[in-house]
């Protein structure tokens, strides 16, 4: 018989990743804080949440957790997603922009206490480094591609009549399947993990 241990997969570091991750907390101080990553791009505008909450929620974030720093993912063609950021939360908040090539990006994710994204490769990546995780979903269906892990992986969707599609770009030009996830649910999702002390022993 097959297991559910045996079907979820698992990123193991290497001692090159551990390094990675230590140098970063040693270079910026992250000794004793709670990392928060988040990569906000998406390979399509369906599955793009946006930006601005995003900056809402680590607005929130930030209240709540005084000694969080977080770490903001950026991918390719996400420049301008990651600009936006940065001109919206200025120098306010504990923040550092990652921008890597994928193996320290994979090092870096597995760092993290909670790892915020959408429908993306982030989301399999923190996964099967056992990193709690919230994905916020758009077009799909949930169910049929959330990433197994042996941590939480937390869901944001909204249902509609008209998900799941598959399409790249919303048929009805109206993206409301990501446009209608609520900032707070999302919220709420991420401090429910933070939160809980058994992920955090």
């Amino acid at each position: 018989d097959v297991q559910q241990a045996d079907v979820i997969p698992e990123l193991i570091p290497s001692q090159q990743s551990l390094k990675i991750q230590q140098d970063l907390i040693d270079n910026l101080g992250l000794h004793g804080k709670t990392i928060i990553g988040l990569h906000p791009g998406a390979s399509q505008a369906i599955k793009q949440w946006d930006s601005g909450k995003y900056a809402s929620l680590i607005v929130d974030l930030e209240k709540k957790y005084e000694n969080a720093h977080f770490l903001i993912f950026e991918g390719p063609g996400e420049s301008e997603i990651i600009a936006y950021l940065e001109g919206e939360l200025a120098n306010k908040f504990p923040k550092t922009i990652i921008k890597k090539s994928l193996a320290e990006y994979i090092a870096i994710i597995g760092m993290c206490n909670v790892m915020i994204c959408n429908d993306s490769g982030a989301a399999h990546i923190a996964a099967a480094q056992s990193i709690p995780t919230v994905i916020i979903f758009g077009n799909v269906d949930p169910k049929y591609v959330t990433p197994k892990s042996s941590k939480p992986v937390r869901v944001v969707s909204e249902e509609l009549d008209c998900k799941p599609c598959f399409s790249s770009s919303c048929p009805l030009g109206t993206n409301e399947c990501i446009k209608k996830v609520n900032c707070m649910d999302v919220y709420h999702s991420v401090i429910s993990l933070l939160d809980d002390k058994k992920l955090n022993v």
